[in-house]
């Protein structure tokens, strides 16, 4: 039986595409870089390797940058937000059949707390997981970090996601993985990275994992 879900927080629980994007221009802007005008490709991605590896900055740039970042986000940017129609109904009915729900997010541990408590979330989660310190940098890591706190196995488990880095770290983490259409990815990118299921509404979510087991097939 899965017992436990663990859920993605950017692009899966809220919308929160305006405000990580606002930041991210802040903060290359007072690295001297001019943000490009569709900075829709930065959501989903650890920051600091977004820094690196899109923007060639150098470890001890990229670490400026994502303290610009951390603290325009704190005062501001995590508040450009909302909670996606549909989520509050789907966790309380994933509880109510008796799941143990987490969130396993790439972003900041702090802000993760912040931003769930400040939407008023939190009764639903049993745990939240996230990058701390820079030491949880994989959404691997953070997948199994949760799983340990939660005291489950991989088996047991199932990650609900909208972009490749959720199934690429659920599948790592060696747990099943549900991609959704209403965040941040697109069923190409979801079937190509092998998600196994994709889900178009939060309803959609509720009704894969209370049928999980009598599917014959990917539900696509």
């Amino acid at each position: 039986m899965k017992t436990t879900i663990l859920f993605d927080l950017d692009g899966t629980l809220t919308d929160s595409a305006p405000g990580i994007i606002e930041t991210m221009q802040y903060a290359l802007n007072k690295k001297g870089i001019i943000p490009p005008d569709d900075l829709h490709f930065i959501l989903g991605p650890p920051l600091i390797d977004t820094f690196i590896n899109t923007f060639h900055m150098s470890q001890q740039s990229a670490k400026e940058a994502y303290q610009y970042y951390y603290k325009r986000y704190a005062e501001k940017g995590m508040y450009q937000n909302s909670v996606f129609e549909g989520v509050k109904e789907m966790l309380s009915e994933l509880k109510k059949h008796g799941k143990k729900l987490a969130v396993a997010t790439s972003k900041s541990e702090d802000f993760a707390n912040e931003i769930i408590e400040h939407f008023e979330l939190s009764e639903y989660f049993d745990c939240i997981a996230g990058n701390h310190l820079n030491t949880r940098d994989t959404k691997a890591k953070v997948v199994c970090y949760a799983l340990e706190q939660l005291q489950c196995n991989p088996e047991s488990a199932i990650l609900v996601g909208d972009r490749m880095y959720d199934i690429i770290g659920g599948k790592t983490a060696g747990v099943n993985v549900i991609g959704v259409l209403y965040g941040y990815g697109e069923m190409q990118e979801l079937q190509q990275y092998g998600a196994d299921a994709i889900a178009k509404t939060p309803q959609d979510v509720v009704e894969i994992i209370l049928n999980w087991y009598k599917r014959t097939e990917p539900f696509y």
